[in-house]
């Protein structure tokens, strides 16, 4: 038996039509999921398979056969593809704006042209925020999904936007932890007034990055807003510099790392550039939530979540938090299996290819 989803469709940065679908199968035991890649006029797409053995929660009420748990698993990647803009029509082309994305320094860092631009990395949750008319502003998240409580925001930023214009920031306040600004971004509460937006960016691709820093950090610091804070640029001009501004800005200033920019980069829509690249002492992952369980002593009733990779390998994490928060996630625990846990790790094991020292940053059901 199988079960096939629809093709989609999305626009490579070359203007190139990519292709994109995913399967489950089985042969009445164990179960794989086959996903297919490649560009409409390839000859022949590319493949990759992961095996699904076994199903979920065995022996329990809402146990899984393999070939259920094959087709959970699709649907859930399915679905994430459509939230990164592709679509199952080839010529209809999506109008969600989603922002330019970073690549690794330590992979990229040869595509840095210096004298660069550096700005800190901060611990917040990404928005694009677009003036849509003289009185409305629309708020949008990295994956292109509206957030509904920042209407605190649009005074300040109406003054300043015109009609179509984007400004590309950072929701975030040095008054809440992380957990905190998720939980006022995705309802709002007393603690969502609080938040501010960070601005790092101008939605602008024939414009070169330094004279968009310039135009919103001119404009931020004439408007004098509490609630919109321009992230300034410090030049750096050579390698040596980035890691000591990394260190000042992680260890010092506690933010999460040092972003670097090359001056002449134009703003790349969806797409990973080469001209925006980031830099931390740690690694950031998104895993699939499949399953939980809790601990014994004063873990019990305590979740500890069970993550999978892409090639179908389980990891337990534990994710950070109180442990009256991680009791109300134990309490709802169904209804986070299949979402994204952003996972932070030290490395990647030699065995198994899973996070070493896994810790569960955030559930991305804000975005």
């Amino acid at each position: 038996m199988n079960k096939t989803f629809p093709l989609l469709f999305a626009k490579s940065s070359t203007g190139k039509i990519k292709v994109w679908q995913i399967r489950a199968e089985s042969d009445g035991k164990a179960a794989k999921i086959i996903t297919y890649h490649g560009y409409v006029d390839s000859e022949e797409l590319q493949s990759t398979t992961v095996k699904v053995a076994k199903g979920k929660n065995i022996g329990k009420k809402n146990e899984t056969a393999p070939f259920e748990q094959a087709c959970s698993q699709a649907e859930s990647k399915w679905n994430k593809k459509k939230d990164k803009k592709y679509v199952e029509d080839p010529s209809g082309d999506s109008d969600i704006l989603l922002p330019m994305l970073a690549l690794t320094f330590t992979k990229r860092k040869h595509d840095i042209e210096y004298p660069a631009l550096t700005q800190p990395k901060l611990n917040g949750i990404r928005c694009l925020a677009k003036k849509v008319s003289e009185k409305k502003m629309v708020y949008t998240s990295r994956v292109g999904k509206v957030f509904t409580t920042l209407d605190h925001l649009s005074p300040d930023l109406l003054k300043l936007l015109k009609v179509g214009q984007v400004w590309d920031g950072e929701l975030f306040t040095r008054q809440l932890t992380f957990q905190q600004i998720t939980s006022a971004v995705k309802r709002l509460q007393e603690n969502t007034a609080l938040i501010q937006l960070w601005v790092y960016d101008i939605v602008d691709s024939e414009t070169p990055f330094d004279e968009r820093s310039r135009i919103y950090v001119m404009s931020l610091t004439g408007a004098k807003s509490d609630l919109l804070v321009p992230v300034p640029c410090i030049e750096v001009f050579n390698e040596r510099e980035v890691i000591k501004l990394h260190d000042v800005f992680a260890y010092k200033e506690g933010f999460e790392g040092i972003i670097i920019r090359n001056k002449h980069g134009l703003y790349l829509e969806t797409y990973r550039s080469k001209d925006l690249q980031k830099h931390k002492n740690f690694i950031d992952d998104e895993y699939e939530i499949i399953g939980h369980h809790d601990g014994e002593g004063k873990d019990e009733g305590a979740v500890t979540w069970i993550c999978v990779t892409k090639d179908g390998e389980e990891f337990d994490c534990t994710p950070n938090g109180t442990y009256e928060q991680r009791r109300k996630w134990w309490k709802d625990r169904k209804k986070y299996i299949g979402k994204m846990l952003t996972v932070r790790y030290q490395n990647l094991s030699d065995d198994r290819n899973v996070p070493v020292f896994p810790k569960g940053i955030v559930i991305r059901d804000y975005e």
